[in-house]
């Protein structure tokens, strides 16, 4: 095994970390993905959330509908462009995300301090020039990655 591997490996656990935690919480990963981006940026698009987490349109169109039906986010038009669809909590979702979303944050903020902030902005700045590198390598330099 390469160091690709190791790392490549150790990002699907990290991930799975939070699908976990997610399912504690009692949702499902793709749920917990919409609920954290709306929760984190107080409203977005779709196609925004497709692109953060590397789901198909459909998946998160699919999962809006879910989320809907529950009553935890709701559809509201941009008034930047009104074509544009934006998500955001209703009350009883901001009742329900805004305080996991709290205490989510604590333990990252836990878990960065004992990693340490400067091997933390060391090791974010190099996976981010190694997918760069990694992409263009791949050529998909320039390829749109929207998961259409």
């Amino acid at each position: 095994m390469h160091a690709l591997d190791t790392i490549a490996e150790s990002m699907m656990k990290f991930l799975n970390l939070y699908e976990q935690w997610a399912k504690q919480q009692g949702y499902l990963n793709n749920e917990f993905f919409v609920l954290y981006s709306i929760g984190r940026h107080g409203q977005c698009t779709p196609k925004q959330i497709a692109q953060d987490w590397c789901l198909p349109k459909q998946t998160v169109s699919n999962v809006c509908k879910q989320l809907i039906a529950k009553g935890l986010v709701v559809y509201q038009i941009d008034s930047t462009d009104k074509r544009a669809k934006l998500l955001r909590l209703t009350t009883n979702g901001q009742e329900v995300v805004i305080p996991m979303l709290a205490h989510l944050e604590q333990i990252e903020y836990d878990s960065m301090r004992e990693f340490g902030e400067q091997a933390l902005v060391k090791f974010e700045t190099d996976i981010l020039k190694l997918t760069q590198i990694l992409s263009q390598n791949l050529g998909l330099v320039g390829i749109n990655h929207d998961n259409e």
